[in-house]
């Protein structure tokens, strides 16, 4: 027996191209989902339709209103107010609107409480109800119809009410407006009446504490004899200042003297009266010693011609000396002038700091006195601020009180609307077209995450490392009109999807390397996989390329083969193996040329292990030699036992799956029992496949060989 290994590459199979790709993954899930998709879409959808049918038109008005934050207009007062609306403000007005108060007013001027809408049902509950909690239970509906909002940065707010009358709805909406102004009205002017009367009784209070206050401060100026010299502080003050400037000119001068004379007197002691400099620079002094340097000139031409006892000599030495003594004296005559400015400007300086410090003295007394009167005087002016003030906001609250300003004004009264604005059609059948499609989409992938069966070849093999042989498309109705197997399409319409799926398995195997396999078990995990019909139809396909084929029918308790023929044989496979009939009599003869079928004559349960012994290899060994080609039909292998031994003896073994049925778990289950028992596994082929379905190439390859096929 020749037993032919998986092969390291196999061409493709039809729909293998860009597998793994998840946009094309998607796609394929969409298209064999698709009535579960409408279905789901259409469900939700057609609620939606319904509720809306079902709701209540609904009308909605709005009345626009102005709110002014700015404080009561006062004649000859300034009323700025900040550049950006303040957020607190109109906060507290969307409040006030939204109030009990202003709800009940409103209800009490359009009697609310005798609508259909908003009224109580005459029942045993409402007749329970005072008339008061009744009136509160109309209240309550009516706000929660209203909705005031605010428009961003701005001080306009929108009061809006839905009611199923779109008269009423625009009424109620205006109706809050005015309550809503003439609440304000009354707040401002009540609480203006209030205050104004508070402060008229405060300002009396202040006008005393005013007039006591001037007049303790004027009884203590006139006690302490306090009076002010102009705008320059008291008399003692204005003498001050002046004299301060006298006392610093004098001392400055007085200093100057001394000054002067200390030089003087320390250069004469130094060098002579001649010497200080205070005194040679007086113009008698300089004339002397201008005199004096010229007789000192003629002396020295004189000593030197005539020698100092000549009698010219002598008598210019004289006049020399005389006016020396005239020089000392006219030195002594300065210094004692120095000496009297000396004296005359201390004198000077003296008297005046006298003055200065009696008047300081008394500029100390006025000083404490003038903190007392200071004081006064802050007091009495405080009281005056604090009663102008007073005086000020009295006085606006007055005109506040006679006014009827309101702090907002209507700028666009409700209309009637035209069209209600809910239920919104458009949206809400845009919501159903969303949650449609999310709960379509949503079926599809629970249905999928629940689906533990196998969808595609690459799952096939990155999973469970067996290459994909072929993938045989499922037979629609229009298919099968004139056949009464899908295994006969293989003779009906050779040229179809079906049969050339299977000629690409037969390819597979033919050129799978090495040796092509002369014996090939078809297997599968669990039964109505698809494996008899598949067996047969490869057999078919076979025969029809010219080889002599056998197909065997190893499910002796189904014995499914059988049922495909015209008729059933009197002996069968167990017959031969168990009896020693001879293998002629069960063999028929197929409506393909060049095929044989051999089946059982009936389905039998028998615990003999008929495959395992030597008369089913000696009937093998035989076979062999008639025939090019020997398909076995096998009973599932995670069932049936005999599924393994057949494909223990077999020279090459394919796995049939369902696609998008059979488990995960049961191919596992199935290759490792196969490769226990050493089963050359060639590949799989997956079965009913859906043509819409990636495996088989519907995305991008079904329409391309569209030409390449005839189905009829």
């Amino acid at each position: 027996m020749d037993i032919v290994s998986p092969p390291d590459h196999l061409p493709p199979p039809i729909g293998e191209s860009q597998s793994g790709d998840l946009v094309k993954g998607v796609i394929d899930i969409l298209k064999r989902r698709y009535l579960i998709l409408i279905s789901v879409f259409a469900a939700v959808l057609g609620l939606f339709i319904v509720a809306l049918l079902l709701m209540t038109p609904r009308y909605s008005a709005t009345a626009r209103v102005k709110i002014d934050p700015k404080p009561l207009t006062i004649a000859g007062m300034s009323n700025d107010q900040p550049s950006m609306p303040d957020q607190s403000i109109v906060d507290t007005e969307v409040s006030v609107i939204r109030s009990h108060d202003v709800a009940r007013a409103v209800v009490e001027k359009l009697h609310l409480d005798r609508t259909e809408e908003f009224g109580l049902a005459k029942d045993d509950a409402a007749a329970k109800l005072s008339p008061d909690e009744q009136l509160e239970a109309v209240i309550n509906k009516v706000s929660r119809k209203l909705d005031v909002t605010r428009e961003k940065s701005t001080y306009l707010v929108d009061i809006s009410f839905k009611s199923v009358d779109a008269t009423r709805a625009a009424a109620v909406a205006n109706a809050f407006a005015d309550a809503y102004l003439a609440a304000a009205v009354q707040r401002r002017t009540g609480s203006a009446e209030q205050q104004y009367a508070y402060l008229d009784k405060r300002l009396a209070q202040l006008r005393d504490q005013a007039r006591a206050a001037d007049e303790a401060l004027a009884q203590y100026k006139a006690a302490r004899g306090i009076t002010e010299g102009g705008q320059l502080g008291t008399v003692t003050d204005q003498q001050i200042a002046p004299l301060s400037t006298q006392l610093a000119t004098a001392q400055a001068a007085a200093a100057a003297a001394a000054s002067d004379l200390a030089v003087a007197r320390a250069q004469m002691s130094q060098g002579g009266a001649a010497a200080a400099s205070s005194v040679l620079n007086t113009p008698a002094i300089s004339a002397l010693r201008s005199n004096r340097a010229q007789v000192q000139q003629t002396l020295s031409q004189l000593s030197t011609r005539y020698g100092p006892k000549h009698p010219q000599t002598v008598q210019a030495q004289q006049q020399l000396e005389a006016i020396d003594r005239q020089i000392n004296e006219e030195a002594k005559r300065i210094l004692g002038e120095l000496q009297a400015r000396k004296s005359a400007a201390a004198a000077q300086a003296g008297s005046l700091a006298g003055d200065l410090s009696r008047l300081r003295g008394e500029q100390a007394s006025n000083a404490r006195s003038s903190v007392t009167a200071d004081t006064l005087q802050r007091d009495a002016d405080a009281k005056h601020n604090a009663y102008n003030r007073l005086a000020d906001l009295a006085q606006q609250l007055d005109q506040g009180a006679r006014s009827s300003q309101s702090q907002a004004q209507i700028i666009e009264r409700a209309t009637v609307p035209l069209k209600p604005s809910s239920p919104k059609a458009l949206l809400l059948i845009a919501a159903g077209i969303v949650v449609g499609a999310t709960a379509a989409l949503a079926s599809v992938a629970a249905l999928e995450l629940m689906n533990s069966g196998v969808r595609s070849t690459s799952e096939v093999e990155q999973q469970f490392g067996l290459r994909v042989l072929s993938t045989v498309p499922l037979i629609g109705a229009r298919e099968m009109k004139n056949s009464d197997a899908p295994s006969t399409l293989v003779v009906r319409a050779p040229m179809s999807p079906y049969a050339e799926a299977f000629r690409v398995l037969r390819s597979s195997l033919i050129l799978s390397g090495g040796r092509s396999p002369q014996v090939v078990a078809l297997v599968s995990t669990l039964p109505n996989e698809g494996k008899t019909t598949s067996a047969l139809s490869l057999a078919r396909v076979m025969a029809m390329a010219g080889d002599r084929t056998l197909v065997i029918d190893g499910d002796l308790r189904r014995a499914g083969l059988g049922a495909l023929m015209p008729q059933r044989p009197a002996t069968g496979l167990v017959e031969v193996l168990r009896d020693g009939r001879p293998v002629d009599e069960a063999i028929i003869a197929d409506e393909v040329p060049n095929l044989d079928v051999l089946t059982a004559a009936e389905a039998s349960f028998l615990p003999d292990d008929l495959f395992g012994g030597e008369a089913m290899a000696a009937l093998l060994k035989t076979l062999r030699t008639r025939y090019d080609r020997i398909v076995f039909d096998t009973p599932p292998v995670l069932g049936v036992a005999d599924a393994r031994t057949i494909a223990s003896m077999s020279d090459a073994v394919v796995l049939a799956l369902k696609w998008n049925a059979t488990s995960r778990g049961a191919v596992s289950q199935a290759l490792k029992w196969l490769r226990l028992d050493n089963a050359p596994v060639l590949g799989a082929v997956m079965t009913m496949v859906s043509p819409k379905a990636e495996a088989f190439g519907a995305l991008y390859y079904s329409r391309a060989y569209a030409r390449y096929y005839q189905t009829a």
